[in-house]
């Protein structure tokens, strides 16, 4: 077999799983123990499947930065996060069906409701504990590698209920109905990555968005007095369904929600991995990126490519010569683990992301890397996500982290390894913030190694060491920034 056959990929971006959202349990208590945190190493080494494995027996910096960022627990008030004012839609002539096409007018739509603007991400991570000791991610800067072009979905931004709703019909009789529906955005995949990872975003961000009569039922009406029950049938449900009709439109004003990373120096980098199918191509591609890169102290990759069938993890061995770089990176790289539910095994790299195991193996990245898998709250327990690929054979880089962005689609909760990642990348600029003399590999190390082995939170560590389902452990920023072992200032 010819390991360019065997290499055929499939381009995605790592983004949405299915199903409903949750609270991770990520941050969960105080440091690691010294058994958790101290090994046998003397030095970051391969092991037999060439991946790096963290050492704390080496020498961490633990020098802290003199300048500290600033939090104001009233200024950062979760319950401002997505605040949005009470809207009216102008009049415009739209069509209703009752048994028969007849034309109304709309009178007036009055819309107020609740936003699902995101912050779960400061709360399953601990950030502003963080933030509240100083570590703000001031004075770091962060990459984001992904696409800032593509619309991946039309998000509920608020939904509304109750609200008043008049037409007028054909006869001049006017109906008063009561409307249910949501106010959608369009988002692309950078942003909400790039949301999540760093800035802060307190700012009011204007969004101009429609409201979906088409999709919402007028569920019940109130005569005016110069109607007839005949008239207008009440009770019964209008649906807007005129291949005419525009959704009306409405300008809301929502407070935007601060990153993990709340003052860390974000930017963006657009990539479209589309069209790329086999290693040595998309790596040349990517490779400009990771070049571009090198003087980040974070780079957050939410993006991938599947395994074809047939891959094995020594076919890419077999290539890890062709990964390297032609310029030394510094930061702290972190990759979407996936969302196949792959077990990512070296007999069975199947639909797991390639990219990731290419930046395991390369010499100049591998010690820098991780792997963000995602977890989920279900019925109150905290697990591996039913959709992340597993740790597998990269289990000594992989990492968890909640996966939920706190945004609902029309289809359901935009969640994936792609939102877990920059969870990483946001802890990993906090760190870096804290502690300013620590290399992008230190960074690395430290948050795998201080990870949160008890994974569903029930007070007893899941495993110990390492696991080929939940890699090093989950994403324990508290104890990330109060590290054990030998660590000398």
């Amino acid at each position: 077999m010819k390991i360019t056959a065997a290499l055929t990929l499939v381009i995605f971006l790592a983004a949405c799983g299915g199903g409903g959202g949750g609270g991770g349990g990520g941050s969960s208590g105080g440091p690691a123990s010294s058994a958790d945190f101290v090994t046998s190493c003397t030095a970051n080494a391969l092991n037999n499947s060439y991946v790096m494995v963290p050492c704390s027996n080496v020498t961490f910096n633990t020098t802290e930065n003199g300048t500290t960022g600033s939090y104001d627990s009233s200024t950062y008030d979760t319950s401002t996060y997505g605040e949005i004012p009470s809207a009216t839609i102008p009049t415009q002539n739209i069509m209703s069906t009752y048994g028969s096409d007849t034309s109304y007018d709309v009178l007036s739509l009055s819309v107020s409701g609740s936003s699902d603007l995101p912050f779960v991400h400061l709360t399953d991570t601990s950030a502003a504990t963080a933030w509240a000791n100083g570590w703000t991610g001031t004075g770091t800067t962060i990459n984001i590698i992904d696409d800032t072009n593509t619309t991946i979905a039309k998000s509920k931004l608020a939904t509304y209920d109750d609200n008043i709703f008049q037409m007028r019909d054909a006869n001049g009789d006017v109906g008063t109905y009561t409307v249910s529906g949501w106010l959608e955005v369009d988002l692309d995949h950078g942003t909400l990555v790039s949301n999540i990872a760093a800035g802060d975003k307190r700012t009011v961000t204007d969004y101009t968005t429609s409201i979906n009569l088409d999709t919402a039922s007028i569920t019940a009406c109130v005569n005016s007095s110069n109607q007839s029950q005949s008239t207008w049938r009440c009770p019964g449900t209008y649906y807007v369904t005129s291949s005419s009709y525009v959704d009306p439109s409405v300008t809301i004003s929502v407070v935007q929600s601060p990153g993990v990373a709340k003052d860390a120096t974000i930017t963006r980098s657009n990539l479209d991995l589309s069209g790329y199918t086999d290693p040595s191509t998309t790596w040349q591609y990517l490779k400009g990126f990771f070049e571009n890169s090198v003087s980040y102290d974070v780079v957050n990759l939410s993006l991938g490519a599947e395994a074809a069938s047939g891959v094995v993890w020594s076919d890419l061995v077999a290539l890890k010569e062709n990964f390297s770089l032609n310029a030394t990176p510094t930061g702290t790289y972190v990759i979407a683990a996936g969302n196949s539910a792959a077990p990512c095994t070296t007999s069975n790299f199947v639909n797991c992301n390639i990219v990731s195991g290419m930046m395991v193996l390369s010499s100049h990245l591998r010690d820098q890397v991780i792997v963000a898998g995602a977890t989920k709250d279900v019925s109150g327990i905290n697990t591996i996500a039913t959709y992340s690929n597993q740790a597998g054979v990269m289990a000594d880089r992989y990492l968890m982290a909640e996966g939920d962005t706190g945004y609902d689609s029309s289809s359901g909760d935009i969640e994936g390894t792609s939102f877990a990642a920059p969870r990483i990348a946001g802890a990993a600029a906090v760190l870096k913030s804290k502690y300013p003399n620590l290399s992008g590999a230190d960074v690395a190390s430290i948050l795998l190694l201080t990870a949160d082995k008890d994974i569903n939170d029930d007070g007893t560590d899941d495993f110990t060491s390492v696991s080929t389902t939940y890699g090093r452990g989950e994403l324990d920023l508290n104890s990330a920034l109060s590290p054990v072992g030998n660590l000398v200032p």
